[in-house]
């Protein structure tokens, strides 16, 4: 305040009178603060919340993450579309309410806490179209069962796993599958955390192969693909390094002892033989991973376009990746056929045990990996799936106003309609289709390429022309695909909750959050109204 107050006339010449006259209000202490940030997010707050009882329906996104004071903070964000009749205009947005803090991360506590923070925003969890979890801690069990529970309360709130989320775990439980994958990954986090671990041999990295090593992480499969493409790209300068660094004398016994346990772990048939296989592998994931589906049939096409993708593919991938690995390894030396694993014989079997030989069992086992990523994502999409063949009709705009998929089109809205039974009449849908498409063909240059576009056409007309098919596409548009937005809210948290001020009450980081992530509806409030509401509830000088 001092440091404002040397460019501000008006703000030092009250701290000026506060300092002189010490009975006078100076409205500085930290209580008088809390409630000025308290005020000013509820004023954000209520706006937010009367913009979601506008338009009725939202969709319910969380996630949970520990802050630096060791509480677990559960984001809350609500997904709604915003439709002004007055301006014509349609948004979706999503929108950040606060921090909750856990106590407990049972099915039925976090049940208990979402819906009495329902009742206090006066949200009905009636008009709740939709839920989003991030599946990494629904699979950790801090939301296990939640779903279950608000669809028992409010059967039309559809759960949708986080598909960024859902990848991530597809890959990671695949990578668990077997010992020898899991000694591969164990391989590459070592060769980072030797070289990472000195600014000596980090450099000496940097200078003689011109790269930087990236961290294996388990959640961020593009981290992985980073940390594999390294190593597989330069991978005669590693082994290269690896050797000087054990046979130089000036370094210590345990940099050589390492260098030399990298060397044995490295210089190994299954682990050439996966790097290969890997790189081909996650190349594919990544590209999946890095784009941004933003509605509920992009991310079911992508992959069902991988998993297609991997099929195709699953003979010549092994194929290759084993016989670049021979060729390597008989440049290196390096002894290809190991130990042979045996299978046990089962009872009643005559013939004796059978015998895998090293490029079998690493055939089998990449093979099984592929088998097991392609239905791990059949397993973690169904949810998406089951809601792209229920709003699948709407996306397709030119397939939704073609006269020859009328039939296809009334199936499609009797089916919506007997899930949305309170919200939707499937025959009134029909029709309203059909003479939305008898105006597009009098307004061609008026053609909506997208459902936004579409449900900004109809609104255009009033609110009361095309209900149903505005309804439709209003909670189709309300379910969101991902929990990106929580995310963000995490990076306000540690940037708002630091070492310094670990020890700042729930009520005021909720707050300050909320006030930092709406920042453009912040600038957008009444200041003087602000000031009025603070003025009446803090009047303790009353004159009689």
């Amino acid at each position: 305040m001092k440091l404002i107050a040397q460019f501000d006339p008006l703000l030092s010449s009250h701290l000026q009178h506060s300092k002189h006259v010490p009975s006078s209000v100076s409205y500085l202490s930290p209580r008088i603060q809390n409630e000025f940030i308290s005020l000013l997010a509820s004023t954000v707050r209520k706006q937010i919340l009367c913009d979601i009882r506008r338009n009725k329906y939202y969709g319910l996104m969380l996630d949970s993450t520990p802050d630096l004071a060791h509480r677990e903070q559960l984001s809350e964000v609500i997904r709604f579309v915003d439709v002004n009749f007055k301006t014509k205009k349609v948004t979706i947005k999503e929108s950040f309410l606060g921090f909750i803090q856990l106590h407990a991360k049972d099915a039925a506590t976090l049940e208990n806490v979402i819906v009495e923070q329902m009742q206090a925003d006066n949200l009905p969890i009636s008009d709740c179209r939709s839920q989003c979890y991030d599946n990494a801690a629904v699979m950790a069990g801090e939301l296990s069962g939640l779903q279950q529970r608000i669809a028992i309360r409010n059967p039309q709130a559809s759960f949708v796993n986080c598909n960024n989320h859902s990848l991530n775990l597809a890959g990671l439980h695949d990578a668990k599958q077997d010992p020898v994958v899991v000694t591969f990954f164990g391989t590459v986090k070592k060769i980072y955390v030797f070289f990472s671990a000195s600014t000596v041999r980090w450099e000496k990295m940097k200078e003689l192969l011109g790269i930087t090593l990236k961290r294996e992480c388990p959640t961020r499969w593009s981290a992985r693909q980073d940390a594999v493409n390294a190593i597989h790209e330069q991978f005669d300068g590693f082994l290269q390094l690896l050797e000087n660094l054990y046979e130089d004398g000036t370094q210590t016994s345990e940099t050589q002892n390492d260098a030399y346990s990298l060397l044995q772990n490295v210089m190994n048939f299954n682990f050439i033989t996966l790097l290969d296989f890997w790189h081909a592998v996650l190349s594919k994931i990544d590209r999946i991973q890095k784009t941004t589906a933003r509605s509920i049939n992009e991310f079911p096409c992508r992959s069902t376009g991988l998993q297609q993708r991997l099929s195709s593919i699953r003979e010549d991938v092994c194929i290759t990746a084993v016989n670049a690995a021979k060729v390597l390894c008989e440049k290196l030396g390096i002894r290809i056929e190991g130990r042979i694993k045996r299978r046990k014989q089962m009872p009643g079997e005559n013939a004796g045990d059978a015998g895998f030989a090293a490029v079998e069992e690493i055939t089998r086992i990449m093979k099984s990996v592929i088998d097991r990523l392609i239905q791990e994502m059949t397993t973690r999409f169904g949810c998406l799936k089951t809601l792209d063949e229920k709003f699948g009709f709407l996306f397709s705009i030119s397939k939704l106003f073609a006269n020859d998929t009328s039939n296809d089109i009334q199936q499609h809205c009797a089916t919506l309609a007997d899930f949305y039974k309170t919200d939707i009449d499937g025959t009134e849908l029909f029709v309203e289709i059909s003479d939305c498409r008898m105006l597009l063909k009098t307004r061609p240059d008026a053609t909506p390429s997208s459902p936004l576009e579409l449900l900004s056409f109809i609104i255009s007309y009033g609110n009361d022309i095309f209900p149903n098919l505005q309804i439709a596409l209003q909670i189709m548009l309300t379910i969101s695909v991902s929990v990106a937005s929580c995310e963000r809210s995490f990076s306000k948290l540690k940037i708002i909750l630091t070492y310094l001020r670990a020890s700042m009450g729930q009520e005021r980081l909720s707050d300050l959050a909320l006030l930092s992530i709406e920042k453009e509806l912040v600038e957008t409030i009444n200041v003087d109204d602000v000031i009025d509401n603070f003025a009446s509830a803090r009047s303790r000088k009353v004159v009689l």
